[in-house]
């Protein structure tokens, strides 16, 4: 076997251990910073809806529905305004 043949036998193994790997582990996805940026986002209205909603409960149950309707107002204006 001369020195030529030896390195296209390692040369096609290498090419098909890359494509083994790369079957078994896909690259994973990427997402733009622009796509992340609106889901973290969405994230932070969602955790403010949630806690405001929960303490206007909270407000209730000490019996000032009052304040608990400004909460839930404040709630649907600031989601209003997001969407």
């Amino acid at each position: 076997m001369t020195p030529l043949e030896f390195v296209g036998i390692v040369a096609l193994g290498a090419a098909a251990g890359k494509l083994v790997f790369w079957v078994r582990h896909p690259p994973a996805p990427t997402v733009t910073v622009a796509a992340a940026n609106e889901i973290m986002n969405q994230s932070i209205r969602e955790a403010f809806q949630s806690g405001m909603l929960c303490a206007a409960d909270i407000v209730t149950h000490e019996g000032h529905e009052e304040t608990a309707g400004r909460i839930r107002k404040t709630v649907e204006y600031v989601k209003a305004v997001n969407d």
